[in-house]
């Protein structure tokens, strides 16, 4: 059936089809239970909760397997009974051989732990546990983990999803002014034409279609979608660019569903900006509820807009502290200093601040939407600071606005779906519904703010409706800024939909490279479906690689998209290795052996004479002037040859790199040492606060680069000594500055000497790590900023 615009508005029954057999378990957190929005009264006409969770056997749970693996739970203000709480935990290798058991103030209870990668030992990587509070208020209640045999899994039935909820949730859709009648799309509508059958045939394919997240007694989720006939895409013409899908929770003991509204602009064979749409969002059957309707939205090719609801009554938010140490523990996140507590008055102002906020679709809350802009700010490092003070406090507010500005990162066009049937991922598998490959797509050049996207090949190319506003509404991107986002809200949550983000994210990273066949700074050597990184700026390089570490970390084990990502990684850091002439296991990496034999060409426009390069200086040339580096630091050394490199962006490469090798990518280790050999070499010399320079002199006259500081201390008049550099006091004792009125939101730490400090403490396997950190340690230590912004708190395993 269709409506007067010719829009699909019932579901057709599809076939799914069987690949290899995939065990995907998995599970979804609604960030600390609450979604947002108004408290609703349920109508459930149908529904008699079961107020007596069960889950098979408890009792088989053994006993809590770590002391230190706890995760502890309050409300802010009130009581609730039957409280359902999940959350993503990542656990520590050998530590759950089998499935996570859940212990509730040391007592046994029913728990669904979906299981979504594993550690080479067998052992549970990450998972996402489910469980029901029988009671829970102000007073803290602590989480820990045993272990127990691996269930049978069991989904929810379907019938009754359909009989045992007043489910539905609605997306509706009118196109300017002169649309007077909305397209809606009915998730309920959606659910009911899927099968039992075909939920867990495309659940155990690895499949992109309609399928589930978590199964089991507790809560099942289903992820409602059609990337392939694509009948449900709706717009303003024949195009139907826009893309609405739903992530659905069932809570069968309870009697309570939350439901994700996801509209997206994603199918590259169907981009076109959809402009001055009104977008409106219900839940409920029997009496739906408006829970946003919102004018004037625009939404652009590679963007999407979601918000998160409970049906019914809108839970509260929950305190959740998640424990910095044993996540620390784990390697999914570096060892943040676990000793740090966060000012109170600094979360109570960013609530207050928040209040005030535009929280929109559209809105950028703490964002720097015009991402290319210089200066220091909230979102820069490897996570952004909200989500870092969240870490830390637990607090249910913080929660509130990582996930809202996450939400808002939507505006940005980064995210791309493949939407042709012909194309692959890797290997023979179809791409379709899935994030997009380089190998498929080799002539696709995006870059900054997607500039290149239209000089593609004829067949690689994008199918655009019409002419692309690249300005977004001041939403444009680039490779140098982009964010740490989605991470924390997948190690956290454990939701589908962020560990779809984090791919996507990733996945942007494999075009930022011009594919002409170069070996010079900017060009992808000899093929270009190589997955390299190059012609991007040095921290440019640094963040890309951790968007994808972390998206490979997040893909499925046996996924597609975890060979494709994995396969990136290994390419990016075989040319640097044939660059610089670093031995590894790639050694005979056919990029990195290319590379090597073509390495004076990439030097064309830098030193004459680029090996040896024993303070490993990233850049060929420098990218800084000789008036930026006399109007930063002073007058250059007596043999300058006149290029000068930041050390601050090779240390963010530092951070990101070693922060790859601890989730799991251990081909980057010998990078990471080699890069991190700069910060620790400039720690251990007579000059120790050069490390928080702006810039650093790179190349002599004679066309070699600085090999020994010593050498390069003695014919230079200006050392980093007295009250310069500022943000590497002369008196140890007085820590790293911080900005912004202290007790507020506003305070950050992001000078170079914090920065510097931190890519230290992540070299973990760095030989010279304990004597640098015996010279910058003090200045971390009394850094009195870190209780409101710790970024930059890191400190070495050892």
């Amino acid at each position: 059936m269709k409506d007067s615009k010719g829009h699909v508005t019932v579901v057709v029954r599809r076939k799914f089809l069987l690949g290899s057999a995939l065990s995907v378990l998995g599970g979804m957190h609604l960030t600390a239970c609450g979604g947002g929005g108004s408290a609703m009264a349920a109508t459930s006409p149908n529904t008699t909760p079961n107020t007596t969770p069960t889950s098979g056997t408890p009792t088989d749970g053994g006993a809590p397997v770590s002391p230190d693996n706890q995760l502890r739970v309050s409300l802010p203000t009130g009581s609730e009974t039957n409280y359902p709480l999940q959350f993503g935990r990542p656990f520590a290798a050998g530590e759950i051989a089998d499935t996570p058991s859940v212990f509730l103030d040391g007592v046994i209870v029913a728990s669904q732990a979906d299981v979504k990668s594993r550690h080479a030992d067998g052992s549970v990587k990450f998972a996402v546990i489910s469980v029901v509070l029988p009671t829970l208020g102000t007073t803290e209640r602590v989480l820990s983990f045993g272990n127990q045999p691996r269930p049978t899994v069991t989904p929810l039935p379907l019938a009754d999803m359909l009989a045992n909820f007043d489910f539905d949730a609605t997306i509706s859709l009118t196109f300017g002014q002169m649309d007077t009648s909305p397209t809606t799309v009915s998730a309920r509508a959606m659910l009911a034409a899927q099968t039992d059958a075909g939920l867990a045939a495309e659940t155990a394919a690895g499949g992109v279609q309609s399928r589930y997240w978590t199964q089991g007694p507790l809560c099942t989720t289903v992820l409602l979608c059609d990337h392939k006939t694509k009948a449900f895409d709706i717009g303003s013409n024949a195009t139907r660019a826009i893309r609405p899908m739903f992530h659905v929770q069932f809570w069968p003991t309870i009697g309570k569903y939350h439901v994700r509204h996801i509209v997206e602009v994603a199918d590259v064979t169907r981009l076109k900006d959809e402009t001055t749409t009104t977008l409106s969002f219900t839940t409920g059957k029997a009496s739906p509820v408006a829970r946003l309707t919102q004018t004037s939205v625009n939404l652009y090719a590679g963007t999407w807009q979601s918000r998160a609801y409970w049906g019914g009554r809108e839970l509260p938010r929950a305190n959740i502290k998640h424990g910095v140490a044993y996540l620390a523990k784990t390697r999914a996140l570096p060892n943040y200093d676990s000793n740090i507590v966060i000012h109170s008055g600094s979360v109570a102002s960013y609530a207050s601040d928040w209040a005030t906020r535009p929280q929109g679709l559209g809105a950028k809350g703490y964002w720097q939407i015009a991402m290319s802009s210089v200066g220091g700010r909230q979102d820069l490092g490897l996570m952004p600071k909200w989500d870092c003070v969240s870490l830390y406090s637990g607090a249910a507010s913080m929660q509130a606005i990582c996930e809202r500005q996450a939400e808002m990162a939507g505006s940005w066009a980064f995210f791309f779906r493949e939407g042709d049937s012909a194309k692959t991922i890797i290997g023979t598998t179809s791409g379709q519904g899935r994030i997009l490959s380089k190998l498929s797509r080799p002539t696709v050049f995006l870059h900054d703010n997607n500039n290149y996207w239209s000089q593609a090949a004829v067949a690689d190319r994008f199918k655009v409706d019409g002419t692309l506003n690249m300005s977004r509404d001041g939403w444009q991107h680039d490779v140098a800024h982009t964010p740490g986002t989605f991470w924390w809200m997948y190690l956290s949550s454990g939701q589908a939909f962020w560990q779809e983000k984090l791919m996507q994210l990733g996945a942007w990273s494999l075009f930022v490279v011009n594919p002409g066949l170069s070996f010079n700074s900017v060009g992808s050597g000899s093929s270009n479906k190589s997955m390299i990184l190059n012609g991007v700026q040095v921290r440019g390089w640094g963040w890309q690689f951790r968007n994808r570490a972390r998206a490979w970390w997040a893909a499925l084990d046996g996924s597609p998209e975890r060979s494709l990502l994995e396969q990136s990684l290994n390419e990016a850091l075989a040319q640097r290795y044939g660059l610089y002439a670093i031995s590894s296991s790639l050694d005979s990496h056919p990029i990195r052996v290319s590379w090597n034999a073509n390495y004076m060409t990439w030097y064309s426009n830098g030193p004459a004479q680029p090996r040896p390069n024993a303070l490993a200086f990233w850049e060929g040339n420098g990218g800084y002037t000789r008036d930026q580096f006399i109007s930063s630091v002073g007058a250059p050394p007596d043999d300058w040859g006149g290029a000068s490199t930041a050390p601050w962006m090779q240390n963010f490469i530092t951070m990101s790199v070693n922060h790859a090798v601890e989730l799991g990518c251990s081909a980057a280790l010998p990078l990471a040492n080699w890069v991190g050999k700069q910060a620790t070499t400039i720690a251990k010399s007579a000059h120790p606060r050069h490390l928080a320079d702006y810039v650093f002199p790179q190349n002599k006259k004679d066309g070699s680069y600085y090999q020994d500081l010593d050498e390069l201390y003695g014919t230079w008049s200006f050392l980093a000594e007295g009250t310069t550099p500022p943000s590497m006091p002369a008196e140890s004792s007085s820590g790293f500055p911080g900005g912004g009125t202290p007790g507020t939101y506003q305070v950050t730490v992001e000078g170079y000497g914090a920065i510097a400090a931190a890519a230290i403490a992540t070299s973990n396997g760095n030989p010279d790590q304990a004597a640098a950190w015996a010279v910058v340690g003090p200045w971390s230590r009394s850094t009195y900023y870190f209780n409101h912004d710790p970024r930059y708190a890191i400190v070495p395993r050892n």
